[in-house]
């Protein structure tokens, strides 16, 4: 079977809660979503069944520290 390729370009985007967008791509096991926080986004502690991954691109992130990235 040949590798699907997206493109985030070509993604629809949502927006879950106020002050947040994603693009996403599902498969049958995995998910990988590119989400934008604008400032002032405050996500609630929450949790998911699998495992779940974050890379901070780029701006300021309150996690229990300030870390400051870009």
């Amino acid at each position: 079977t040949d590798p699907l390729v997206y493109r985030w370009s070509d993604l629809t985007e949502d927006a879950p809660m106020p002050l947040l967008t994603r693009k996403r791509v599902i498969g049958n096991q995995a998910m990988i979503s590119r989400v934008a926080l604008a400032k002032g986004c405050d996500v609630p502690s929450h949790s998911h069944t699998n495992e779940q991954f974050a890379v901070l691109l780029s701006g300021t992130t309150t996690d229990h520290q300030e870390q400051v990235l870009g």
